[in-house]
């Protein structure tokens, strides 16, 4: 199955998004079609707005489902299986809810997006509202390089900087 490209998205709208055509498809099973999905986010859920579809945790905004946003509350500490779809923004495909509560500074959070700014110097990246400490990840020879970036850390203070200890690139 070929999609053909999907260029210049605004993390503004998500209209006159065009996939080319579709050419080729037979039928049979869709077993080992693979959607792209990766763990792109572990955190306390910030605020959620059920109007726009979205809910926000870390600094990233998270389109998910009306029954997804149904089901959430406030401090909620949850899992994101998704997509990146452009700096802050996310698109959940799953949410799952951890059995334990999220105590800030003590739970390991994740968060996975296109930085908007990365300072090699002071070790200092933004990943749409929020700010990523990850000095104690230089000491590994971790440096973010451009693409989708994975931090992983505590976060000290409720939406405050995060903290990271691990950085990963996704491409």
């Amino acid at each position: 199955i070929s999609t053909g490209s999907v260029r210049d998205i605004s993390t503004g709208s998500l209209r006159d998004i065009s996939t080319g055509s579709v050419v080729d498809i037979s039928t049979g099973s869709a077993a080992d079609i693979s959607t792209g999905s990766h763990h792109v986010l572990s955190g306390p859920v910030d605020f959620i707005d059920s109007t726009a579809g979205t809910f926000t945790s870390l600094g990233q905004v998270v389109y998910a489902s009306e029954h997804t946003l149904a089901n959430m509350r406030l401090g909620d500490f949850v899992a994101v299986l998704g997509t990146v779809v452009g700096p802050g923004h996310l698109y959940a495909d799953q949410v799952a809810r951890y059995s334990e509560s999220y105590v800030p500074g003590a739970s390991k959070v994740l968060v996975t997006g296109l930085p908007t700014s990365v300072d090699k110097f002071t070790g200092v990246a933004t990943l749409g509202a929020v700010k990523i400490d990850y000095t104690a990840a230089l000491a590994t020879g971790a440096l973010p390089n451009s693409g989708e970036i994975s931090f992983s850390g505590i976060q000290p203070s409720f939406q405050g900087v995060i903290v990271s200890s691990r950085v990963g690139n996704l491409n």
